[in-house]
């Protein structure tokens, strides 16, 4: 497929990067933005569109006439989901089902890919790579909203013959990634006592859990890989195949810096259900598309901390 694609969520910190990718690989990129307006939004056609306005979904996809959307826009802040969960549900729900009924009005054969998340998985005694045919238990709002958009999803592919696909990602990172994330705020640490600007201590939480990381430009590329006819329509997880210690992690960091750093527990970031290890497996999108992650979290770590040393040149 190299056609038009509408990527809504296209102003986001995933949204960025998919943009930049689709046009490398020839496809014409349509972005969709509602709160936040474009920097740069001369490099591609951008429509301003509330998803929670079914009407106005409509009128977009009649408009645009893309070959595929990729539903990226969401509430993704579990804290967020936690205090409004009706106002989650909206954005996360009733906008994925209005995207689905303007494709399903549209006269075009549009392939839709709904972007979902790992944590719809049970992961608490989990001790081996998750798979897609793995047991979903959400456990907060977010993660609930998540499963509910993928069951209308299934609805729609049984109901009216639809090509949707539904992506399971796990935690992926990348530099602009907004600081409450674990990677993001780790280098911003280092960077600042690198920079004589904190002490020489981090603050971090449960750091003997062990996590999948992702790059967000290899989660960038398998979205685009998704778009290929013969992928069949279903459910994906992006995954790197491999778990590593939050604790590796800042070591790794830290001798990078080539700084004496204390390693400090904040009881405030300990989490009482914190699972211990987590891993998804790629093994079905690989088979579908040979997609593969080309960055390791160490890249990633890397490619973050050395930004942000730019920024305080």
């Amino acid at each position: 497929m190299r056609g038009k694609i509408i990527v809504t969520g296209a102003n986001g910190f995933t949204g960025k990067y998919l943009m930049r990718e689709l046009a490398e690989y020839g496809f014409q990129a349509v972005g969709i933005w509602h709160h936040s307006m474009p920097e740069h939004g001369g490099e591609f056609e951008w429509h301003r569109i509330d998803l929670t306005d079914g009407d106005a979904c409509e009128r977009l996809v009649d408009r645009v006439k893309p070959d595929a959307i990729i539903h990226l826009a969401a509430q993704n802040s579990v804290p967020a989901a936690k205090q409004n969960p009706g106002e989650t549900l909206r954005n996360n729900v009733l906008a994925a089902v209005n995207i689905l009924e303007a494709c399903r009005k549209s006269t075009g054969d549009i392939r839709c890919m709904l972007a979902g998340s790992a944590a719809v998985y049970d992961m608490s005694a989990c001790s081996h790579k998750i798979t897609e045919d793995m047991p979903v238990l959400p456990r907060n709002t977010y993660a609930l909203t998540k499963y509910f958009q993928e069951q209308m999803a299934q609805r729609y592919r049984a109901d009216y013959g639809m090509d949707i696909l539904c992506t399971r990602p796990f935690n992926y990172s990348g530099y602009c990634q907004g600081e409450n994330c674990f990677l993001p705020n780790l280098c911003r640490q280092v960077s600042r006592i690198a920079g004589g600007r904190q002490e020489p201590k981090l603050n971090l939480g449960n750091l003997q859990v062990s996590r999948d990381f992702l790059d967000v430009r290899d989660v960038a590329c398998a979205y685009r890989l998704l778009l290929d006819e013969d992928v069949p329509s279903g459910i994906y997880n992006i995954s790197s195949d491999s778990s590593v210690k939050l604790i590796d992690i800042a070591d790794y960091l830290c001798h990078k810096a080539g700084i004496e750093i204390e390693i400090h527990t904040d009881e405030s970031l300990l989490r009482k259900d914190d699972v211990p290890y987590i891993c998804g497996s790629a093994e079905k999108i690989k088979a579908a598309t040979n997609w593969k992650a080309d960055h390791s979290v160490f890249d990633t770590v890397n490619w973050i901390y050395e930004s942000m040393q730019e920024e305080m040149v």
